[in-house]
Formats: structure tokens, sequence, C-alpha cells
């Protein structure tokens, strides 16, 4: 066999090759990778044949590493096969409904964790199958997502009472992503999110928070497919509820008795009757935690008409500095007024569920590898190890505590007199964001 003659050339430029080495092969002229130079000629000099050759691309030459033809042309169709094909119409329906399926037992395994124990995991566990099943089952035919995998695992804890959990647990959890929502697609095998159009990946990983009462469409919809009949609710079942939004969520130094006065309001209805297929307006006015809401509303705004004006804005200033600096929400302040802390928190909360957990450098249980760009990156901040500045409280004092010794400290006075009217505004807003309404 005659051994292949090489020549240098100009710059090949065929997708930026770079090559100068070229050989003449059947009247084409091949550089060392295998690109056909366009518009070469090639003289002839047998007197017999013609006396040029126009060449011609072709797309489909292929070499081996040492530049020589190859016996195996690449195939783009060939390569197009080994990719995973995405499904469509019912099919994709079906891959849909595994990928919720497997989402559904993190939520319920997180909603364990949270919130009740082993000693139920069973009962729920079972509770919870049987309304999945119910759930896919249905006459309607509306597109389940992960909100109402979340409003399902709910339900099915209304239906168990074991252990007290109320909408603004949910709302709380999904806010703080405790309960997997606004990051879901890394809870299931890539090789079925693969399969999945895009429009399916929105469903699985929303991107929007529900708000404006979308919680409570949601479990009225789910509980229409999924409950047979009214639900029963014992009226003690929220008193934690309600001592929490008292002492908690609005930072009232008298609070136990507050919690009297709002039990002898409530202890006419001992029982809640959780009708699921009444209209929307009414099904919210009659749920157990809105109703309990407007009635300590009301008995606050009671509260606060045998006080002076000036302990009032006391207590608005108060909470409203509490919020600020313990709350995510920004809809009503600049981040520019966010203190040290808060700022620190948040990024805590960005840093433990947004980023991907292969960012820990630190975890033992990390079984993502780094690669050397992404190791150096990671540790251009280092985060683990962040000294803060912020100045620390008093040992043992909380910044609710601190909170609740100011409101109580009578003797401040600095305050401007506040209105009614500020009043109702505060309490609307925190109860909107409380249950999501």
């Amino acid at each position: 066999m005659s051994r292949q003659l090489w020549f240098r050339g100009p710059v090949c430029g065929t997708d930026n090759c770079r090559s100068r080495l070229f050989r003449s092969q059947d009247g084409l002229t091949i550089c060392q990778f295998g690109h056909v130079l366009e518009g070469a000629v090639e003289i002839n000099d047998d007197p017999d044949g013609p006396g040029m050759v126009q060449t011609r691309r072709i797309n489909t030459v292929a070499v081996d590493e040492r530049g020589h033809m190859s016996s195996v042309a690449r195939s783009t169709s060939q390569a197009a096969k080994k990719t995973q094909e995405r499904l469509y119409g019912e099919d994709a329906t079906s891959m849909y409904h595994r990928c919720l399926q497997i989402l559904l037992k993190h939520e319920l395994d997180k909603f364990i964790e949270l919130f009740f124990s082993d000693g139920i995991k069973q009962d729920l566990t079972l509770i919870v199958k049987r309304n999945w099943v119910r759930l896919l089952s249905s006459e309607e035919k509306q597109m389940i997502d992960t909100l109402d995998l979340i409003c399902l695992i709910y339900i099915s804890a209304l239906e168990l009472q074991a252990y007290p959990i109320y909408v603004s647990d949910l709302v709380e959890n999904i806010k703080s992503n405790n309960v997997p929502y606004i990051r879901t697609l890394h809870l299931i095998p890539k090789d079925m999110l693969d399969q999945l159009p895009t429009l399916y990946h929105n469903r699985l990983q929303p991107v929007s928070l529900p708000d404006n009462g979308h919680i409570f469409k949601r479990l009225q919809s789910s509980a229409t497919r999924v409950m047979k009949s009214s639900l029963s609710v014992q009226l003690s079942f929220y008193f934690p509820f309600l001592f929490r939004v008292l002492s908690e969520y609005f930072l009232l130094p008298n609070a136990m008795d507050m919690f009297m006065i709002c039990f002898n309001i409530l202890k006419s209805k001992p029982c809640f009757e959780i009708d699921f297929q009444k209209r929307f307006n009414p099904f919210v006015q009659n749920f157990p935690e809105v109703y309990i809401s407007s009635v300590v509303m009301a008995v606050v705004k009671e509260n606060f008409g045998k006080v002076n004006k000036h302990q009032l804005a006391e207590w608005l200033q108060q909470l409203s500095e509490y919020d600020l600096n313990n709350e995510y929400s920004s809809k009503d302040t600049s981040l520019l007024d966010w203190s040290d802390d808060k700022v620190d928190k948040y990024c805590d909360w960005i840093y433990d569920h947004i980023i991907p957990k292969k960012s820990k450098l630190d975890e033992d249980n990390n079984s993502e590898s780094l690669t050397t760009m992404e190791k150096r990156l990671f540790q251009i901040f280092s985060l683990d190890n962040d000294t803060r500045t912020t100045e620390s409280l008093p040992s043992g004092e909380t910044p609710m505590y601190q909170a609740l010794k100011n409101i109580m400290d009578s003797e401040r006075g600095n305050a401007n007199e506040a209105t009614y009217q500020e009043l109702d505004a505060k309490l609307d807003s925190k109860f909107v964001d409380l249950l999501g309404l």
C-alpha cells in the first residue's frame, strides 16, 4: 500500500478548523480532520482523462485519529436516537402522574418530620394513599400539581386529627420551602423529567407562591374529589392556633386573657363542619382558621378600644419593627430597610434551600462530586466560616422577648397617637400573610 502524501496549504477554516495539512483522494482535497476544501481544482496529467475536476463538499466524510478515511461515518440520526424522546398525550400524562407520586412521598415524609411522629406514619400513609387513588380516579379531569399534593396531605391529616396542623402552617412552610414547593425537580429522577414537556415541569415546580386565597381554592377542589361528606373538627383542635396567633403573631402581653375571651365567644360552636361542596365564598368564610381569625380581630379591636392611643401606637410600632426584622416578606418595605440580622437569615435560607446541595463543601454525606472550577467558585466567599459583626442580644433574650419587653414598658411614651384605621390595616395585612388570603 502506497503511503499517503500530505502537503501544506492555507488554513482549512471549515467549522473553525485550523489545519494546514491536506491530501488528495479521488479528486478531493481533504484536510487532516476530514474537511473537504471547497472550490479546489485538481489537474490530471493523464491525457486520456478530463483536464480538470471541480470538487464539491461532502458532509459525511469521516476520518480517524491519524487523518485516514474511516470505514464508519458519523450519523446524526443515530446520535439523535440515543437521546431520550419526549412523551406526549396519554403517555406524558401517565409519566407525569408517576412523577407526582414520587413527589407525594417526599412531601409526606417531610410533613411527618415537621408536624407528626412516626407513631402515626402508617395510619396517615394509608389515608393519603386512599385519597390519592380517589383523586386520580375522579371524574373531574382537572390537572393536578404540587399544591394539590400538599392540600391532599392536609385533608388526610384533618381526617386523622392526631396532631394539630393548620393552613397557616402550610403557608409558612411553603414560603420557607421546608415543605418542598418552589424547588422540587431535584427530588424526581432526571430520566423521568427528560421525557416530560416543559409544561409539566412548571406544574411540578411552581413559579409563584400561593396567595389571594389560592390555597383555599385548591383545598376545596381537592376535597370535593376525595371526600364523600363534610368533615367535622372539634373546637379544641384549634386551641393551639388561637393562642399562637395571640401570643406569637400579635405579641399581645395579655394573650391569656384574650384567649379566654375568644374561647367564651367560640364555645357556642363546639364543632366545625367543613362542607367542601359549598360555594367558594361561604366555604372560606366558615373555614375554621378564617372564622377564628375574624373573632380574634374583633376581640383585639375591642381590647385596644379600652386603652389610650399612645399605647396603641407603641404596640403597632413594636409589631412593625419585629415583622420587619423577622419576616421575609418585603412587599411594603425596601430591602435597604432590612436589618443586618434579617439579611443574614434570608441569605441563610437561600443557601439552604435554593442553592444546590453540592455547594456545601463541609457535608460528609454529600454524594455529588465537585469539579475544580466549582470548588474554586464556591470558595470565593467563605459562607460557612463567615463571622457576623452584628451585635447580639443579651444572653437568654430573643427578638420576640425584646419586642414584648418594649411593648410592656409603659414609661417610654415616645410614640405618636395612632388611629383605629391603622389598627384595621395592620390586622388585615397580618391575617392576609398568615392564611395566604
